[in-house]
């Protein structure tokens, strides 16, 4: 007599759903073959993309219209999908169901931190919601607050990223939650801007440590800052198949895009390796909001005023390492008057100092 086993069934219908999902009877997905896109594996950016790059005065001149206009263009495509393909039912399902829960969680988040009887603990939340929002959201359209109205509005938009439902229309209710945390988180949103900042700063402090290094301890030009944020180069048969640039202009440029801009970004996930090998700086931008930029003019020029603003007193810290130590020098640059170096007298980021310095209103950034 042979005996039945029990589990053969439960192992048939098993074996059914993996195959039916793509696995094999090994319970390992077949390798894809993904198409390579142009670029991948090599860290220069397209060179007419490049030549086609809006020179600083184009910046300027067309700003407000700019930020009026889609920015998308013929080389704004977005990476394709890494899994090869779009998501099922299920695996949209669950990512909504985590976006509701993380709704839900912040909302009530919000109402512990409105409290009359708040506690720490429900500050403390409140503060990590809103400094994520910085990370993430704010950086992108402000860099400095440096006036009361600024700070008003820095932390209106803010509180639009946030987006909590219960402030939501035009109710009474909805108007004096907003009032309140506004009142309770103006200087908290001006503290986590300067904080990114900072953390903007120690991060970009090391890229150009790696490249006075590498370069005999001699920091990047100002000429070379200039002609990087300009995108003011020599491209010999712009326009054609041949297009080339000088390889140390190349190499300069690839450092800023591909070293520089992914920590003036503030973040590990707005400009990365799976956008710069896709998109150009000015037109890639998030998927269906063309609108809305991974890097911005601020981003840059906010990278461009740190290096200015610290060109002296970097080497002299490097130095003075490298002969006593960890002693410490504090010293900020100063123009050639004596005066220390500042957003209004910035002989580069002056370029960009309306959207650095000032408030645009109806802005999109």
């Amino acid at each position: 007599m042979v005996r039945k086993n029990p589990n053969r069934s439960a192992r048939a219908k098993r074996a059914a759903v993996s195959e039916a999902q793509g696995y094999d009877n090994q319970g390992q997905r077949p390798r894809q073959e993904v198409q390579a896109p142009p670029n991948q594996g090599q860290n220069a950016p397209n060179l007419d993309a490049i030549a086609n790059l809006p020179a600083v005065h184009e910046l300027i001149a067309g700003l407000i219209a700019r930020h009026a206009a889609p920015h998308a263009g013929p080389n704004a495509a977005i990476a394709p999908n890494a899994a090869g393909g779009a998501p099922d039912n299920a695996q949209v399902g669950v990512q909504q169901g985590a976006a509701n829960q993380d709704e839900a969680n912040n909302e009530q988040v919000l109402m512990d931190a409105l409290a009359e009887n708040t506690t720490a603990q429900a500050q403390k939340e409140m503060n990590l919601l809103i400094k994520d929002a910085v990370r993430n959201g704010l950086w992108r359209r402000v860099k400095v607050v440096h006036t009361k109205e600024l700070r008003e509005e820095a932390a209106k938009l803010l509180l639009e990223i946030l987006n909590f439902h219960s402030m939501q229309g035009d109710s009474a209710q909805a108007k004096a939650l907003r009032k309140r945390w506004l009142k309770l988180n103006e200087k908290l949103v001006a503290r986590a801007i300067n904080e990114q900042r900072s953390y903007v700063q120690s991060r970009l402090k090391n890229v150009i440590y790696a490249y006075w290094r590498k370069n005999n301890r001699q920091m990047p030009s100002m000429e070379l800052l200039l002609a990087l944020i300009k995108r003011d180069f020599q491209v010999a048969g712009a326009g054609t198949a041949d297009a080339e640039l000088d390889p140390e202009d190349h190499e300069a440029l690839v450092w800023w895009i591909t070293s520089v801009l992914p920590i003036a970004a503030g973040n590990n996930s707005d400009w990365t390796p799976e956008h710069y090998h896709y998109m150009t700086v000015q037109q890639g931008h998030y998927p269906d909001k063309p609108r809305k930029l991974y890097v911005t003019d601020s981003t840059e020029a906010i990278a461009l005023f740190i290096i200015e603003n610290n060109y002296e007193c970097w080497p002299a810290q490097w130095d003075a390492k490298d002969e006593h130590g960890d002693y410490p020098i504090i010293r900020k640059s100063k123009e050639p008057t004596g005066e220390d170096v500042t957003l209004e007298n910035s002989r580069v980021s002056d370029h960009f100092c309306c959207v650095c310095t000032s408030w645009i209103p109806n802005c999109p950034l």
